[in-house]
């Protein structure tokens, strides 16, 4: 069965906070709100198909920053966000979008590392507050 994301193509958008903008070779930010970017993976069938890097408003404001955030990954029709952490009000606005989250465990190594967690997902642990 092909799993049907926002965009009602059977393809997945994935977010995942960032430092810079390298693509799969960007290091992994460690918090939602602050991140400098997103990088937007849309995987069909269960690979990457595409990726981009987008700038994160959130980082541009002094309070709320992790709401700006979640707003903007809701704009974005992303169905999934992978993280270290996020805090409560992020958490429950994705949630009440249907905005599933996975906690990142680890930094990836590589590139295939990374391309590897993104076409894996689900193995990572979901979210749940």
């Amino acid at each position: 069965m092909v799993k049907e994301g926002k965009t009602g193509s059977g393809m997945i958008r994935i977010a995942v906070p960032v430092e810079t903008r390298k693509g799969l070779s960007s290091p992994l930010s460690e918090h939602l709100g602050m991140c400098p970017y997103f990088l937007i993976c849309d995987l069909e069938a269960g690979k990457v198909k595409e990726l981009k890097t987008r700038s994160n408003p959130g980082a541009k404001v002094e309070v709320r920053m992790g709401l700006e955030a979640a707003r903007f990954l809701i704009d974005q029709d992303v169905d999934v966000v992978l993280v270290f952490s996020m805090g409560e009000g992020p958490y429950w606005m994705l949630k009440s979008n249907s905005v599933r989250m996975y906690k990142i465990l680890r930094a990836p190594g590589t590139k295939e590392e990374f391309e590897h967690d993104l076409e894996n997902y689900e193995e990572l642990p979901e979210i749940i507050k």
